[in-house]
């Protein structure tokens, strides 16, 4: 591991400030919050320089942006009102890929969806 050199930090620092004075209030505040968010400065951890920046599956992980607002599978096939068992199969393996990020699954993936749907048992669903 290499040796921290604090005058290295205070000139880092300075460049730092110089660059934020540059900026208006308001966007300055967005971009700290942006780079809080990033690096997960206020997080339950103190930040470790040598550890690597967060990918975008973990910063979403830890903030959430927005609410999950997908339907459903109860929801979602009331809405598609699917009459035949074919149907209701296709709307179960969309609502899987879609909404469950499951672009491949089994048979059994879309029993368990379909039982989840508080729907009646499919006829043959392997057919």
């Amino acid at each position: 591991m290499d040796d921290v050199d604090p005058a290295d930090d205070f000139q880092i620092l300075n460049q730092l400030v110089q660059v934020l004075k540059t900026i208006p209030p308001a966007r300055r505040r967005r971009v700290l919050h942006m780079l809080d968010t990033l690096f997960n400065l206020d997080g339950d951890q103190a930040p470790n320089p040598d550890q690597a920046a967060p990918t975008h599956s973990e910063r979403s992980a830890k903030v959430p942006f927005s609410q999950d607002l997908s339907p459903t599978p109860k929801q979602f096939l009331l809405e598609k009102e699917p009459r035949t068992d074919v149907e209701r199969i296709a709307c179960l393996a969309y609502y899987l890929t879609h909404y469950r990020d499951m672009p491949h699954f089994k048979t059994i993936d879309l029993n368990k969806l379909n039982t989840e749907a508080a729907q009646q048992r499919l006829s043959n669903p392997t057919y």
